[in-house]
């Protein structure tokens, strides 16, 4: 008799331990955390373009700022377009976005700041490695065909 008691005492113990591990457990996958690190392309040696998440790390349902940064002499371009690629197995490939891009020019002048707050981070849909990619040029003269085109990559991982 005391021996089915302590069978059952157990039995339910291991049960809510169980429970409540599960829902923890659903929970940190809710949660999901993220580190990234900046994207930089130096034009020359005091030249360069920066691309990076703020905060650097933390919950992904949190708000992050993206923000570019133009420390050139010229004019930085870019659109509204961006592709997301995934480490897998050695090698980065590209992620299939459901999403529709407006045909936008945008531009930041010598020493300008662009801060958004879109979390581009939440189109990592697993956890892993993945690189978000984004088209650039800089023109010096807009009279002269002076212009450096360089595609820049910022690093994230969901965790």
């Amino acid at each position: 008799m005391i021996m089915k008691k302590n069978i059952f005492i157990i039995s339910a113990f291991l049960l809510i331990f169980t429970g409540i591990f599960s829902a923890c457990k659903e929970k940190e996958d809710i949660r999901k955390t993220y580190s990234s690190k900046e994207g930089r392309f130096d034009i020359n040696e005091t030249e360069f373009v920066r691309m990076y998440y703020s905060p650097e790390s933390g919950f992904l349902d949190s708000p992050v700022e993206f923000i570019i940064e133009n420390h050139t002499n010229g004019v930085l371009h870019y659109g509204t377009e961006f592709s997301l690629e995934y480490f897998d197995k050695g090698n980065w490939t590209e992620v299939k976005l459901d999403i529709q891009f407006s045909q936008m020019l945008l531009g930041l002048s010598a020493g300008e700041i662009d801060k958004r707050m879109p979390n581009y981070l939440s189109y990592g849909k697993k956890k892993g490695k993945y690189r978000y990619v984004k088209d650039f040029s800089v023109s010096y003269n807009p009279s002269v065909a002076d212009v450096i085109c360089f595609d820049l990559y910022t690093e994230f991982e969901i965790k």
